[in-house]
């Protein structure tokens, strides 16, 4: 059991983490996606988390 605390819009592909968050509504009629996904090119929970590093901040 993975016993860190998880960010909301972070999610762990293999051994990477990604970025993943839903097209607000009031832009979603005029975006051409859902959902925006991409890759932090990081293994590393404690970089990837935008709390302690600020490195993911969208």
């Amino acid at each position: 059991m993975n016993d860190m605390p998880s960010h909301p819009r972070l999610i762990k592909r293999g051994n990477v983490y990604w970025f993943r968050s839903s097209i607000p509504r009031d832009i979603k009629q005029s975006y051409p996606k859902t959902e925006e996904i991409f890759s932090l090119n990081t293994r590393d929970y404690q970089w990837s988390c935008p709390q302690k590093t600020g490195h993911a901040q969208v």
